[in-house]
């Protein structure tokens, strides 16, 4: 019965993970009983339209869930994988970097480095916690403001959402149209399309920093690496659930993106720094700086990317290739 599974994942979906897959059975084997006892008395398998009265009886699949697990989080399994993936984009790959790029200069002009050193990682904490803070405010608030159907007398079992692929194959669209749209960006920024003054800074007007040569190097395969993510998670936003050939797709860019990290760390240098009014000692230690912020950004971004593989797109080829050799 579709609208039965309908209904049992939509309460699925608002139960703590580890149990779901009890919770959900339980439930099942409750309902079937009532529909076995109603198809006996009607002597014939329900339509859809005499399915739906014991739905509405079971109550809303937020009423049920509740039911079955007292209380509310504050923030819920339904927003719960959002949340995490939001948070690790701001706290890692975004105020991370930015925080590293930012305290090179900040060392090269103090009269104590390390005091500018603490004041900086204490300036990115502060920055952390604030934007942990404010993340975590507004998925509270999104959790309590999702729609109330205890309170609400209209809702239809027919409003559910389909049956999706089961959730270790399910993608979120929200992750996936973020991912389309920051990638985008860094598409159009590295095509020249769009300005923003990353590799060619201008401190102030005697102070010029400009990309090394590595850059150009590269220039073609970071475009290609640019164009292949956010096409990749424009057809996940399209069709939301795994498959065998976009986990692959999916490994490859990740291994090129170590591949690629690894190559500009080779490097050693991705800054270069003109600075006529500054002495030339002065000079190579803000370019040093500078350079060493990048290099912790770099080491950072290829852990991460690792992580991923083995945690993630490893075991998710693996179960795929298992699951749906030919898919």
């Amino acid at each position: 019965m579709d609208l039965l599974d309908r209904y049992l994942q939509a309460v699925r979906l608002r139960l703590p993970p580890k149990q779901q897959e009890d919770i959900t059975r339980e439930l099942a084997e409750d309902i079937r009983s009532e529909i076995e006892e109603r198809e006996a008395q009607l002597g014939h398998p329900l339509t859809d339209a005499e399915l739906e009265p014991i739905l509405l009886r079971w109550g809303s699949p937020q009423a049920v869930a509740l039911r079955y697990v007292p209380g509310r989080p504050l923030i819920g399994p339904l927003l719960l994988p959002l949340y995490w993936r939001i948070l690790q984009v701001v706290l890692l790959w975004v105020l991370a970097p930015l925080a590293l790029l930012a305290a090179g200069p900040a060392v090269v002009a103090a009269t104590h480095p390390w005091t500018a050193v603490l004041a900086a990682l204490g300036q990115y904490w502060q920055t952390a916690i604030s934007g942990f803070a404010m993340i975590t405010i507004v998925f509270a608030i999104l959790e309590r403001i999702q729609p109330d159907f205890p309170a609400r007398k209209t809702w239809s079992p027919r409003d559910l959402p389909a049956v999706r692929p089961p959730k270790r194959d399910e993608l979120s669209r929200t992750g996936s149209a973020f991912e389309v749209v920051f990638g985008g960006w860094f598409l159009l920024w590295w095509a020249g399309l769009l300005h923003w003054p990353i590799l060619g800074i201008t401190l102030d007007s005697s102070v010029q920093v400009a990309p090394a040569p590595v850059w150009q190097t590269l220039y073609w395969p970071i475009l290609a690496l640019a164009v292949s993510m956010p096409a990749l998670s424009a057809i996940n936003l399209i069709c939301p659930w795994w498959t065998l050939w976009r986990a692959v797709v999916r490994l490859v860019n990740q291994v090129v993106t170590v591949i690629l990290a690894a190559w500009l760390l080779h490097a050693g240098t991705w800054f270069t720094v003109a600075a006529p009014t500054l002495s030339p000692g002065r000079t190579a230690d803000l370019e040093r700086s500078l350079n060493l912020g990048l290099l912790i950004a770099f080491l950072w971004m290829v852990a991460i990317t690792a992580i991923a593989i083995v945690r993630h797109d490893l075991p998710r080829l693996r179960r795929l290739a298992r699951v749906h050799p030919a898919a």
